[in-house]
């Protein structure tokens, strides 16, 4: 009977061992950027989803996150596959004269929390001088976007916090992941998965209420008439009231997931 709870003990240690050596370290910026079927542990975050594989030369653009927004054209964006992300499905055109909008709505902003803004884009044409890849502003000191630039390419918020990224960084016809993140008042921006700039300060924790709802592939000429527009392919346009990442990552391998 001793010896059978020796065995019973030694078999019970051996197993513990086993399920240690076989557990998977998480890497806890894993979540959000890596698509697919496995679901989304920030879903309840996500205010702005906007994906293709949409038939062919169709417009008709919806939002899949848990707040169905409408979402509305300017001009005449399309689902293209002549340039496609995942595969041979479509992704969204905008020929620099072409954008998306999303009303203003009170959660749609950030305020002074955390955000994470990320989407795939493919330029046709060199930019020019601050086209917009993204937009949420009639007001410099309180608004945001994201935009290409000649001289420097940049992520902004408010007209005092840029952060300024490597020059060709964001102007490349090559498909690049492309994110901008905020957590506890540091903006950070992130091209294919790898951290190119960060600001702390004072500017880069204001406030960033949704004034004049967003623009996706245009800016406003602050009077909120469309310009600066964007010549590309964009997919996977995701905006999340949580930084989803830090650090270095890897970007997604699939499309977002559009379910918890």
């Amino acid at each position: 009977m001793i010896e059978l709870d020796i065995d019973i003990s030694a078999a019970l240690r051996k197993r513990r061992k086993e399920k240690q050596h076989n557990c998977e370290i998480i890497n806890p910026h894993r979540f959000g950027s890596a698509g697919g079927g496995s679901g989304d542990p920030y879903w309840a975050n996500v205010i702005l989803l906007l994906q293709g594989g949409k038939a062919d030369g169709t417009n008709a653009f919806v939002d899949a996150s848990p707040f169905a927004r409408v979402v509305s054209r300017i001009g005449a964006p399309v689902f293209s596959v002549t340039r496609s992300k995942w595969g041979s499905e479509s992704s969204i055109f905008f020929n620099n004269a072409s954008a998306l909008s999303v009303p203003g709505n009170a959660n749609l902003g950030f305020g002074t929390g955390d955000f994470t803004v990320e989407f795939w884009a493919s330029v046709v044409t060199s930019a020019a001088f601050n086209d917009r890849m993204f937009t949420s502003t009639m007001n410099n000191s309180t608004g945001w976007y994201m935009a290409w630039d000649t001289s420097a390419n940049y992520m902004r918020h408010s007209s005092e916090t840029d952060v300024v990224v490597p020059n060709g960084m964001l102007n490349t016809v090559v498909w690049k992941h492309y994110a901008y993140t905020r957590q506890a008042g540091a903006a950070r921006g992130f091209v294919d998965g790898v951290l190119r700039a960060t600001k702390n300060d004072v500017n880069s924790a204001k406030s960033l209420p949704a004034l004049s709802g967003i623009r996706i592939g245009c800016g406003d000429n602050g009077s909120g008439a469309p310009t600066y527009y964007v010549n590309g392919y964009f997919d996977d346009i995701r905006i999340t009231t949580a930084c989803r990442y830090t650090a270095n990552f890897v970007p997604p391998a699939a499309r977002f997931p559009n379910s918890p």
